[in-house]
């Protein structure tokens, strides 16, 4: 064996549901229930699970579940350059796009898709 072995894709996936998670929690100063994470060839997608606050939940209530989701996709979008790093950080890859969706039924839930430029050429 030659070199440092890059990390797996599923050691690239803990990383970025822990990062996803820290990032998170000093944002919105709340815990996310879960954080799931695919790493694949080319993409990377994350599945995050949050509580409504108590404060969505009356908005909600109030029948502006979409103001709730309006509000969430905007932070989301305030944080694409910290997630977009730590996706990078863990691939070692440039991320090259980012997606992102709020839906709120019992709780939140945020999907975030990435696309990853492609890997440089490695000798075999």
């Amino acid at each position: 064996m030659s070199g440092h072995e890059p990390p797996s894709r599923d050691e690239q996936a803990d990383s970025i549901s822990e990062e996803t998670t820290r990032i998170h929690d000093d944002s919105y100063e709340q815990e996310l229930t879960s954080v799931d994470t695919v790493v694949n060839e080319d993409m990377v997608a994350s599945v995050l699970r949050y509580p409504l606050t108590p404060a969505e939940e009356v908005v909600i209530a109030a029948g502006r579940s979409d103001a709730v989701q309006a509000g969430r996709h905007e932070s989301q979008l305030v944080l694409e350059p910290v997630l977009r790093a730590a996706v990078e950080r863990a691939t070692g890859r440039t991320v090259t796009r980012f997606l992102t969706q709020t839906t709120l039924e019992e709780q939140g839930l945020v999907v975030e898709f990435y696309t990853l430029a492609p890997a440089a050429d490695r000798d075999q």
